[in-house]
């Protein structure tokens, strides 16, 4: 192809200005690209193409607008959404390690507190029970040994079945309870038998009794557990405790809990950092003007510029007035879970109470104080008594 094609601009003197002019070049240029024969694709060349934002809807617009300008403002609003989001993925970051390393300071000062204590718990078991096994067990006058221990239980068996079939027959009751005792090692175990009547729902005539056995040693309370249905879970259970297992299983998951929690802590506390930089929220796209220029333009005028008529220092109190309605909206929306933040000390979920609340009489009085200085500065009237 690459036919020439004559252009012609028509507009009145002096009026084609940097917007229109941008798009008559871009135009220009995609006339030339057509004529080419290359329409495959169309490149927006731009000065930064580095992330997903340069291809968002705003910043094509702001391209195919043809003013430099309108591509400016999008990619300075790009870029400080960059800086807002890596603000708030500090913030939100920081307070995540800080949760960490006060809940591993916990773990740190307190895990071997109770190490200790189950190595005391463990000794003085095995001074009860120093042959960390069972070796007898006694039920009324009657003894066994070395594990024969069922033909020792036959009685009781029998005495809670018949108690059971009692209570299966005896419509007014829906429960029972024994009471007795036997001896391991010589230890006397209170043993506590539940029986509790229950229905099936497909038939009320099939009463059945759920039984349930608990256990205490006197000598030492702390060994002490529900066994289910059977006496022999008792013995099971006792047989486990008295042998130390537990307390050394529990002793080494702590130490292991405790090493990790030291690791956790090392790592995280190397994360600590302190606040988000501010020359880069001051000194960067439109926070330049935002929180540095304006404020600083504002503050030469007032003190310098703006003299007379001089203030009483009664109006100091107003200048609290922006604070109060901005903070008190972005609060209240903070808690709704509307926003979160802009700042910090505003996201009230990530600290207590009365940490917000210190922030609000903190920045209130602050607030407060500048205004006063600025009243000096300027050469504040003071009021006549």
């Amino acid at each position: 192809m690459d036919l020439p094609v004559r252009i012609l601009r028509l507009g009145v003197k002096q009026t084609l200005d940097v917007t229109g002019y941008q798009r008559l070049k871009i135009k220009e240029a995609f006339i030339r690209q057509v004529m080419k024969g290359d329409i495959s694709s169309r490149t927006l060349e731009e000065p930064d193409a580095e992330s997903s934002d340069s291809t968002n809807f705003g910043q094509m617009m702001a391209s195919l607008s043809g003013s430099q300008a309108a591509l400016a403002l999008s990619l300075a609003q790009n870029n400080l959404r960059k800086l807002r989001n890596a603000r708030d993925y500090h913030y939100q970051h920081q307070a995540y390690v800080t949760r960490n390393l006060k809940w591993l300071q916990n773990i740190l000062d307190t895990t071997p507190g109770v190490i200790a204590t189950l190595e005391k718990q463990g000794n003085e078991f095995r001074k009860i029970f120093p042959d960390n096994t069972i070796v007898s067990v006694e039920y009324g006058s009657q003894k066994a040994e070395n594990g024969d221990y069922e033909k020792l239980f036959a009685p009781l068996n029998k005495r809670i079945e018949a108690e059971a079939d009692a209570l299966r027959k005896t419509p007014e009751r829906d429960h029972a309870e024994l009471k007795t005792t036997i001896r391991i090692n010589g230890k006397t175990f209170d043993i506590k038998i539940g029986l509790k009547k229950t229905w099936a729902l497909s038939n009320e005539k099939d009463v059945r009794i759920f039984r349930g056995i608990s256990y205490v040693c006197e000598e030492a309370p702390e060994i002490k557990g529900d066994a289910g249905a059977k006496i022999s879970n008792v013995l099971e259970q006792v047989a486990y405790t008295i042998s130390g297992k537990w307390y050394i299983q529990e002793i080494e998951s702590r130490q292991l809990g405790l090493e990790t929690a030291k690791q956790d802590y090392e790592r995280l506390q190397a994360q600590v950092s302190g606040a988000f930089p501010k020359h880069i929220m001051l000194c960067t796209s439109s926070m330049l003007y935002h929180h540095l220029l304006n404020p600083l333009a504002a503050i030469f005028s007032f003190v310098l510029l703006e003299r007379t008529p001089r203030l009483p220092r009664s109006t100091v109190k107003w200048a609290l007035l922006p604070t109060v309605l901005y903070g008190g909206i972005i609060l209240w929306l903070n808690i709704q879970r509307v926003v979160d933040g802009p700042y910090p000390f505003m996201k009230v979920y990530d600290q207590s109470v009365q940490a917000s609340v210190l922030w609000c009489i903190a920045i209130l009085l602050m607030n407060y104080f500048y205004a006063w200085l600025l009243w000096k500065l300027n050469g504040g009237k003071k009021e006549k008594a």
